[in-house]
C-alpha cells in the first residue's frame, strides 16, 4: 500500500470515529466502528454480522447497529446470499480500499463545492467583523447596528475580502491538483 492511500485510510477512520461516536452520542461506539471497518478492509471476503461480532468481541446487536448506520451513510456494502443449511439468507458485509477512496472523494467534493459557494458569496459583498468579539456582520447588518458591534459595542471593521478571496482560491486549487495528482479524477463545482 502506498502513502498515500495510507493517509486516506487514516482520514477514513478518523471520518468514521468521528460520525459513529456523533450517531451513538458514545465516543467508545466510533472506536469500535473504526475496529469493524478495519475488520472488513483486511477481510478478503464479506464476513457475517455474527463473525464481525467475534472478532470484535461486541454483541451481534450491537454490531448490527454500527454495521446498519454504515450502510445507511453508504461506507459498507451489504449481500444477501441463501443458505446451504437452512431456508434463510445469509447476509455478508464487506468493504474494500477502492470505496473508502470514492468515499473520501465525495466529501472532498462537498468541502470543495461549499468552498466555491463561499468564494461566490464573498466576491459580491462586503463584511465587517468585531475585533473583540469577531462576530461578523453583511453591510446591511452595520447600517442597521450604527457600525457598531450589537454584543459589544465595539467599532466594526471591514475585512479585507481581498485576503480571504486568495486565500480560498488557493485553497481550492491546490486540493484539485492533489487530487489529480494523485489520479482521483476531476472534481465538479
Amino acid at each position: 500500500m502506498s502513502l498515500v492511500d495510507d493517509f486516506i485510510i487514516k482520514i477514513f477512520q478518523e471520518y468514521i470515529q468521528h460520525r459513529i461516536a456523533y450517531e451513538f452520542n458514545n465516543i467508545e461506539v466510533g472506536k469500535i466502528a473504526v475496529t469493524i471497518v478495519n475488520i472488513l478492509l483486511n477481510s478478503k471476503f464479506p464476513l457475517s454480522d455474527d463473525k464481525i461480532a467475534m472478532n470484535v468481541n461486541i454483541s451481534i446487536t450491537d454490531v448490527r447497529k454500527i454495521l446498519q448506520i454504515l450502510y445507511r451513510l453508504g461506507i459498507v456494502s451489504l449481500s444477501r446470499e441463501t443458505s446451504m443449511t437452512q431456508p434463510r439468507y445469509d447476509y455478508k458485509w464487506s468493504l474494500t480500499k477502492e470505496q473508502v477512496k470514492k468515499h473520501i472523494f465525495t466529501i472532498i467534493q462537498q468541502v470543495l463545492s461549499k468552498l466555491v459557494r463561499i468564494v461566490k458569496y464573498l466576491s459580491s459583498t462586503t463584511l465587517y467583523y468585531c475585533p473583540t468579539c469577531f462576530s461578523r456582520y453583511t453591510i446591511d447588518e452595520v447600517y442597521e447596528f450604527n457600525f457598531e458591534c450589537p454584543l459589544d459595542n465595539t467599532p466594526l471593521v471591514q475585512i479585507d475580502l481581498d485576503k480571504e478571496l486568495n486565500f480560498l482560491t488557493n485553497l481550492i486549487n491546490n486540493i484539485k491538483e492533489l487530487l489529480q495528482s494523485q489520479g482521483m479524477g476531476e472534481i465538479h463545482e
